[in-house]
This record gives structure tokens, C-alpha cells and sequence, in this order.
């Protein structure tokens, strides 16, 4: 009898003890779903084209998360566009790539994703709006459709330094084609990419701009100021944010 009661007095006390350190590993997936879930939300992209025709689509990225990461994929665009839908001409129906390019600035609006997908390097698909403009500063709509992730070209988290040279990363799409990047490590910055054909980058390289921190601003850089510059020492960019990495 006494030794039933030593036993029952260990299964009082001790097994809420072991009931606890059975449940406690269960609160680590709960903190990896949460970052998980900080990053789900409506991940915008500028939509760019290379010569050969493929379509890349360039992560918009903030400072802070959810978007503090630079991503670039190439996109798979599910849709046989019409002349209707792109206001182009009507002998341009079959070719949506020369239509689309004649539109400048092309944004993306995806329906809301967690950008971990991209960070990962997942292909997935996603329903989405393109537009003509920036979609968030008065851009019209042209036309939804189901966009593939296809493959990342370039992944790279935001992290600010104390002093830093402005850089710039290449990556060869192609054979005669390479995407330039500048990685943005200081603040106030800019977002730029290009997509260079080989012949036409050289004698000139985008090391060239590195002096571009000359005209930075107390406030930040000034757009119209920016793009002539890195024009002139390198080549037009396909595309250049600075308002949103103002100081």
C-alpha cells in the first residue's frame, strides 16, 4: 500500500511536469508559421522583358519586412493577351511581348503570397494584375492573369551598413544578355536594375556609377537627377525607385 501511494504521488507531480516538456517543442513551428506569416501579403513587381523575350519580374522593396529583400524571377505570364487588352495594334495580338514592351513602366499587383516562396526559390503560380504604370500611383490596369514563378535570378536581404560604396551585381541571363543590379546597403538609396545587352555594356561597366553618392541629397536622391546620372556613366536603367528609399 505504501509503495501504491509513493507511485500515485509520482503521477501527480511529475507527469503534469512531463506533460509540459511533451507540449513546449510545439511553440517552435508556431514561431516559424509566424514569420512565415508576416511575410504573406501583396508583393508588387516591376515587369521587365529581355531581348530574347523572357519576362522577369522585379521583387519592389521596402526597408522593413515584409518586402526588405531584393528578388528578381523569371515569370512564366499565362495568358494569350489581346490587342484590346494592351491597346496595341491589332497586327501585334500574337506577339504580347513587343506589346507590352511599348507600354515604359509595367507593374505587377499579385494576389497575396507569402514572399518566403521567392526567398526559397519555389516555383508556384499566382493570380495577378498587370498595369501600366506603378499600381500603387495612379497605374491603369491592362489585364489579370495566372503568372509563374519560373526559377530566381537574383535573392538578396536588405541589410544597412555604416559607410557604404554603392554596389553593383551582374548576373548572365543569357548568352548575350546580363541583368545588372545595384544592391541597396545604405540609407537614403535608390533601387535600380538594367538588362544589358553584352556589346552594347562595353567599354562601360555599372562600376562606373560609384561615384553616384555624390549627389546624394540630405533627403535622399532626386529621380530626374539620378537616372541622367547613371545614363551617363553606365546606360539608362529599365528601372530606378528612389522615393521609396528616401531618408
Amino acid at each position: 500500500m505504501q509503495h501504491f501511494s509513493i507511485w500515485l504521488l509520482y503521477l501527480l507531480v511529475i507527469t503534469p511536469g512531463m506533460s509540459l516538456a511533451v507540449n513546449s517543442p510545439a511553440s517552435l513551428p508556431k514561431t516559424e508559421h509566424t514569420a512565415h506569416k508576416h511575410y504573406i501579403g501583396v508583393h508588387g513587381m516591376a515587369l521587365l522583358f529581355a531581348q530574347d523575350g523572357s519576362a522577369y519580374g522585379h521583387h519592389l522593396p521596402l526597408y522593413t519586412p515584409p518586402h526588405d529583400y531584393q528578388l528578381v524571377y523569371q515569370l512564366k505570364i499565362n495568358k494569350s493577351l489581346s490587342a484590346d487588352g494592351l491597346k496595341a495594334q491589332p497586327n501585334e495580338t500574337s506577339k504580347p511581348v513587343s506589346a507590352l514592351k511599348k507600354h515604359g513602366l509595367l507593374t505587377i499587383k499579385p494576389e497575396p503570397f507569402d514572399l518566403h516562396r521567392l526567398i526559397k526559390g519555389d516555383t508556384f503560380k499566382v493570380k495577378a494584375t498587370v498595369y501600366q504604370g506603378h499600381f500603387e500611383r495612379g497605374g491603369e490596369a491592362l489585364f489579370s492573369s495566372e503568372i509563374t514563378f519560373v526559377k530566381p535570378i537574383y535573392r538578396e536581404k536588405i541589410v544597412l551598413e555604416q559607410a557604404s560604396q554603392p554596389r553593383f551585381v551582374q548576373v548572365e541571363l543569357n548568352a548575350s544578355e546580363t541583368l545588372i543590379v545595384h544592391q541597396i546597403t545604405s540609407r537614403p538609396s535608390f533601387d535600380a536594375l538594367w538588362l544589358t545587352h553584352h556589346q552594347s555594356s562595353q567599354p562601360k561597366q555599372a562600376t562606373a556609377c560609384i561615384g553616384i553618392s555624390e549627389i546624394k541629397e540630405q533627403d535622399g536622391y532626386d529621380w530626374q537627377r539620378t537616372f541622367q546620372y547613371l545614363s551617363h556613366c553606365f546606360a539608362p536603367p529599365a528601372y530606378l525607385e528612389v522615393q521609396d528609399f528616401a531618408q
